[in-house]
């Protein structure tokens, strides 16, 4: 059994049913308070929807309240219809797909600044890279220059002992002749 009352399946054994001409709400007894009922009372026991469309009895003339056929301005009930929910969905999705585009926008500039900063860095580089082969050039040539030198130099002091050489061979010389000239 549902009970009509917490719409929750029971297996209630004290349930109670109503006894409306139309009506076959059943309840629990969680939420009908059984125990202090008689079972007169449980016979006769009517669910409070079925209580409250019987019309109460009485002479109210006198009520300060007006009849419905003036003109009253009542209020229209909001019930959402589908078109209402779908048009408020096409608003929030519209309002993300606005800051989405935000979103987008701001990281577009973000991209094209670090890609007009990467493009400096790219000249850049190349600037350092025909430094560095002008440089690789220029140390290369003065290399062969010290070894040219290095080889002058080793030259130079060569011929200078060759001179060394014939200046001894050149005195001795002199000596020879100095001593064939006394003779």
């Amino acid at each position: 059994m549902k009970c009509s009352g917490c719409l929750k399946a029971s297996k209630d054994i004290n349930s109670i049913k109503c006894c409306g001409a139309a009506c076959d709400k059943q309840f629990c007894s969680m939420c009908i308070n059984i125990g202090t009922m008689s079972n007169e009372k449980k016979k006769n026991w009517r669910c409070p929807d079925c209580c409250a469309m019987k019309k109460k009895g009485g002479d109210n003339s006198l009520t300060p309240v007006r009849p419905a056929d003036e003109n009253i301005t009542l209020r229209k009930k909001h019930d959402e219809s589908p078109e209402d929910n779908l048009h408020a969905e096409v608003k929030e999705l519209t309002e993300e797909v606005r800051l989405l585009t935000r979103e987008i926008t701001s990281l577009k500039e973000r991209l094209e600044s670090a890609t007009s900063s990467m493009s400096c860095c790219q000249a850049r580089l190349e600037e350092l890279t025909t430094s560095i082969a002008t440089n690789d050039f220029r140390i290369k040539s003065l290399e062969n220059r010290d070894k040219e030198v290095k080889i002058l130099e080793n030259k130079v002091l060569e011929l200078q002992q060759e001179v060394y050489a014939y200046g001894d061979v050149w005195n001795t010389l002199k000596g020879l002749e100095r001593e064939t000239d006394i003779l």
